[in-house]
């Protein structure tokens, strides 16, 4: 091969990578927004989990303090103020996670508008379900008329006679 060959195999290998490299040099507005929304959740996410572990290990140490008030570990004058401050620090984690869970649910209110929800053809679609469901057990009601005296086999509103036995059926 001669160098002019070599040195057109060489350019466009060079220029097949940096097409294939090209998304990670770029980077667009809509990427960065979407890279501070995912930081934002994040951050949100890592926020209610923390609250979450707080509540947990609050009523784990309440249900500690009441068993060992139980097994008398703890004075009887101390259990009531220990139980109060675990009580109102409880109050105040629950009271974070329901001021968190609202500041989460008006930011979604405000960015989708109500006929986008998300959930919302999933639950057409168990309405629809549950409708067939409904439908299949009226069906189902209507055909049975009970069990044989005779055999207990299941026998239906227009049997005459049992269709196992053969019995008259009333």
């Amino acid at each position: 091969m001669d160098t002019g060959s070599l040195l057109l195999i060489l350019s466009l290998a060079l220029l097949a990578g940096l097409y294939v490299a090209r998304p990670f040099f770029s980077d667009t507005p809509a990427e960065k927004e979407n890279e501070q929304t995912v930081e934002e959740f994040a951050r949100q996410e890592t926020e209610f989990l923390r609250l979450l572990e707080e509540k947990d290990r609050i009523l784990y140490e309440l249900q500690e303090l009441e068993t060992d008030h139980y097994l008398g570990k703890v004075m009887p004058e101390d259990y009531p103020h220990l139980r109060d401050q675990l009580k109102t620090s409880a109050a105040a984690v629950l009271q974070n996670i329901e001021e968190f869970d609202k500041k989460i649910l008006d930011g979604q209110k405000k960015s989708q508008k109500p006929e986008e929800h998300p959930l919302q053809p999933r639950i057409k679609e168990d309405d629809e379900i549950e409708e067939m469901i409904a439908a299949r057990r009226r069906l189902r009601d209507e055909k049975s008329a009970g069990f044989c005296p005779h055999c207990g086999k299941v026998i239906r509103k227009s049997d005459v006679y049992c269709p196992a036995c053969g019995s008259k059926v009333a």
